[in-house]
């Protein structure tokens, strides 16, 4: 017959309960890191590409006399200002207006 004592304070259970849960939560943690990361690529190849885009179209209408840097400068101070704060960020799109 087991005592209370032995009941409460069973470590070698405890302790591979607890070196089960580790490894499940080791293992969760290391697939969710490499979600992430397989995200996180994938996101800097879109943001690479959308930047090459947008240097492109800038330089065309650059080279087409259709604007300059200091208008396109303006414009996007504007577009920043649309939601009230200047945060380098377009937290309203223009076309939600």
């Amino acid at each position: 017959m087991s005592s209370l004592f032995d009941h409460f304070f069973d470590d070698d259970h405890r302790q591979r309960q607890d070196i089960n849960t580790l490894r499940l939560d080791a293992q969760l943690d290391a697939d969710n890191i490499q979600l992430l990361c397989r995200r996180l690529d994938a996101t800097m190849k879109r943001l690479d590409r959308a930047e090459l885009v947008l240097e492109a179209m800038f330089l065309y209408l650059e080279n087409q006399g259709l604007m300059n840097r200091e208008t396109l400068a303006r414009l996007v101070r504007e577009v920043d200002e649309l939601d009230g704060k200047r945060d380098g960020r377009a937290g309203v799109k223009p076309t939600d207006e």
